[in-house]
C-alpha cells in the first residue's frame, strides 16, 4: 500500500463559509466526514513510503499566506479522500492528486485486457440541504477543454471506438431490479434501465441503424429505442456519407410538450418558406406516401399582413398533390372551401348557422342572421343572399331586390 500526495488542486484553496479566505488558518484533517478520527498524515518529502517521523503533528497544519493547503501525504493505505475543518469550522473534503490515480488507471487500462475503472462515492456526506457537517461525497470524472473543433476534431473529451460494426457505444444507467425499500435503499440486482449512445448495426445483423438513440426498457423489460438522430444513411452498408438533413424520430413514444409556461410547437424559418407539417404512410418521409399536409404557404411577405397564408393539403394514392380543400387568407381572414362544402353528421342532426345564434329552437336548420351591412351596390355575375329585420332577400345584378321570404 502507498500513501497519496495530497492535496489535488481543485480542493488546495479554502474559503470560510462567509466567503473569505481562510489564509493562515489552522487545518485539520479526518478519516471521516464526521470529524471523529484524526487522519494519519506525513510530511511531503516526494517518497509514497513516509517515515513516522515525518508525520504532522496531531493531523494538523496551517494555510499559507494565500489560503492554501501545503502539500502532505495521506495515511499508508491508498486512501485518496480525507475530511478537513479550518479552525473548528465546517468539514469539507480534500482529494488526493491525480497523478497517481491516473497513472494506476494506465496500468489497468494500458495491459489491453478487458477492465473498467470505478470511482468510489458515497452517503457520507449526507444530503444538499445546506446543514452544517454536510459534503459533497459523490465521485465524478471531471473533463475540461479549451479548444474548438474544426479540421481536426480537437475539443474532445471523450471517444468512442466501434471496432465491429454491430458493437454498441452506450452509456447506461442502472436501476434495482425490485426498485428501492422504504429506506430508499435498492432492492435486488441492479439492471440496466436506460441507454444513450450509438450504433451501426441492428442486433439481428438484419439491417443497418446507423443513429444515435436513447432506449428504455417496454413492460417485458426488453429495451426498445424511444428516440433516435440519424447520423448516416441505412441503405448505404459500408459507408458513413453524412447526411446534409438528417432524421430526428421517436419510438413506441408520444412526443409532449408541456405548456403551462407559455411553450409552443414552433415551425420557423424566413417569410417565402413553407412550414410544413406532413401526414405520412412513411417515416422516411418518400414522396409517394405523402397524404395530408397542413402548411403555412411559401408567399412572400409585402405589408398589409399579406402572404404566410393557411392551407389544408391532401394527397392522391401516389402521393401526387390533389388540391387545397381549406385556405385562410392571413391579411382578412376569409376560408375559401373546395371543391365543395358538405354540412352533415351521420350519428345525430346538426344546424348551419351564418351571423346569429338564434335558431328559435330547430335542430337540423340553418339560420341566418340580419345582415350587417346590406349589399349598396349590384354584384356582377350573380346576386347576393341576405336577411334584412328577419326577411330573407335577394338582390340581383341589375339592383333588385326581391323578398323571398316574409319576416
Amino acid at each position: 500500500m502507498a500513501s497519496r500526495r495530497f492535496p489535488d488542486s481543485g480542493s488546495r484553496y479554502i474559503l470560510r463559509p462567509n466567503g473569505d479566505q481562510a489564509s493562515n488558518g489552522l487545518i485539520v484533517y479526518y478519516l471521516d466526514g464526521a470529524g471523529q478520527n484524526r487522519a494519519p498524515v506525513f510530511a511531503e518529502r516526494g517518497t509514497d513510503d513516509p517515515d513516522d517521523d515525518d508525520a504532522l503533528v496531531n493531523s494538523q497544519t496551517r494555510l499559507d499566506a494565500y489560503g492554501g493547503q501545503l502539500d502532505f501525504r495521506g495515511p499508508r493505505d491508498d486512501s485518496d479522500a480525507l475530511y478537513a475543518s479550518v479552525d473548528g469550522g465546517p468539514i469539507f473534503r480534500v482529494l488526493a492528486a491525480p497523478e497517481p490515480r491516473l497513472q494506476a488507471l494506465e496500468q489497468i487500462v494500458g495491459t489491453g485486457a478487458v477492465g473498467s475503472v470505478s470511482i468510489p462515492s458515497s452517503f457520507a456526506g449526507g444530503e444538499d440541504d445546506g446543514q452544517v457537517g454536510q459534503f459533497d461525497s459523490t465521485g465524478r470524472l471531471n473533463l475540461y477543454s479549451y479548444q474548438r473543433a474544426d479540421y481536426n476534431s480537437y475539443g474532445e473529451t471523450v471517444r468512442h471506438h466501434l471496432m465491429r460494426k454491430d458493437a454498441k457505444a452506450m452509456e447506461a444507467w442502472y436501476f434495482p431490479a425490485g426498485g428501492y425499500d422504504v429506506n430508499r435503499n435498492p432492492v435486488g440486482t441492479m439492471k440496466p434501465v436506460v441507454w444513450a449512445g450509438a450504433h451501426w448495426e441492428a442486433n439481428n445483423h438484419g439491417s443497418n441503424h446507423k443513429h444515435w438513440s436513447v432506449e428504455t426498457p417496454d413492460s417485458t423489460g426488453a429495451i426498445q429505442t424511444r428516440f433516435e438522430v440519424r447520423f448516416g444513411n441505412p441503405a448505404v452498408d459500408n459507408a458513413i456519407a453524412g447526411l446534409d438533413k438528417t432524421l430526428i424520430m421517436t419510438n413506441l413514444a408520444d412526443f409532449v410538450v408541456r405548456c403551462s409556461n407559455g411553450q409552443e410547437l414552433r415551425l420557423s424559418a424566413p417569410a417565402g418558406t413553407e412550414k410544413g407539417l406532413m401526414f405520412s404512410l412513411d417515416s422516411e418521409g418518400a414522396d409517394q406516401y405523402r397524404r395530408w399536409k397542413i402548411r403555412s404557404t411559401n408567399e412572400a411577405e409585402a405589408g398589409a399582413n399579406a402572404g404566410s397564408n393557411w392551407q389544408l393539403v391532401r394527397y392522391d394514392d401516389a402521393g401526387v398533390l390533389i388540391d387545397t380543400p381549406i385556405v385562410v387568407s392571413r391579411s382578412t381572414g376569409n376560408i375559401t372551401l373546395g371543391p365543395g362544402f358538405v354540412a352533415r353528421r351521420s350519428s345525430s342532426v346538426s344546424s348551419l348557422t351564418l351571423n346569429t345564434t338564434s335558431l328559435g329552437g330547430g335542430v337540423g336548420v340553418v339560420g341566418v342572421g340580419n345582415a350587417t351591412t346590406v349589399p349598396a351596390s349590384n354584384p356582377t355575375g350573380g346576386g347576393v343572399l341576405y336577411a334584412e329585420g328577419g326577411a330573407l332577400k335577394w338582390r340581383g345584378s341589375s339592383g333588385t331586390v326581391t323578398t323571398i321570404a316574409a319576416a
